[in-house]
């Protein structure tokens, strides 16, 4: 886990000279990233009443104007690339390896399956919205986890939260993820590594989607 770990801080490193990013984590629900929109009250207040906030951790970053996939497109027609492209980089073997090795997606019923690496089958309930330069997509889990060390997190007690505002000449994208599972003292850091590890790799997956079109590194 330490070298997973390592693996991602230098990743995060390396995007984060090309873009300015803040993030922040805390032991309680916490929006103070969230970008400043007439729907910010909106969705502070919904993400917070879904649960108990035990774990919330938080990033924004500012991209410059693409002409690749418009974030609307990315988030309702193509979250189904996810896996194996949302990933890390292993500075042992020096290859990226994907966190998530599976997605789908499916329209009808607005359900998100990811599989996950550590987790194992991950399903979500999604639901996007979109109001003139704000989208949004909201991901909460459905289904206990596979993984015995996860399955006292309940259906409806993980979620992920994006939200893309389009400022003309470039876009802000904020990303949450959260949770009410209460962290066991004795293995608390290696979930909050597993968390930072998923939100950095849905966030550069989102970025490469943005600014090149393409779901996996080259």
């Amino acid at each position: 886990m330490k070298k997973i770990f390592l693996s991602l801080i230098v990743a995060f490193l390396l995007l984060n000279s090309l873009y300015a990013q803040v993030y922040f984590d805390s032991m309680e629900a916490d929006y103070s990233l969230i970008p400043q929109t007439c729907l910010s009250d909106f969705y502070k207040y919904n993400l917070e009443k879904l649960h108990k906030i035990n774990y919330c951790y938080q990033s924004v970053v500012e991209l410059p104007k693409s002409n690749y996939f418009s974030c609307d497109e990315i988030l309702q027609n193509k979250i189904d690339t996810m896996g194996g492209g949302v990933d890390y980089y292993n500075i042992v073997h020096k290859v990226r390896k994907p966190i998530f090795t599976e997605s789908k997606y499916n329209k009808n019923k607005n359900m998100l399956y990811v599989k996950d690496k550590t987790f194992g089958k991950l399903y979500f309930d999604t639901e996007f919205y979109q109001h003139d330069n704000i989208c949004t997509c909201t991901a909460v889990l459905n289904k206990k986890l596979e993984n015995f060390l996860f399955r006292a997190i309940k259906p409806g007690e993980f979620t992920i939260f994006i939200m893309t505002v389009d400022k003309g000449s470039s876009v802000v994208m904020y990303l949450a993820v959260q949770t009410s599972f209460k962290l066991p003292v004795f293995f608390r850091r290696y979930i909050i590594n597993a968390f930072w590890a998923r939100l950095h790799g849905i966030n550069n997956w989102f970025i490469r989607m943005y600014t090149t079109g393409k779901h996996l590194e080259n």
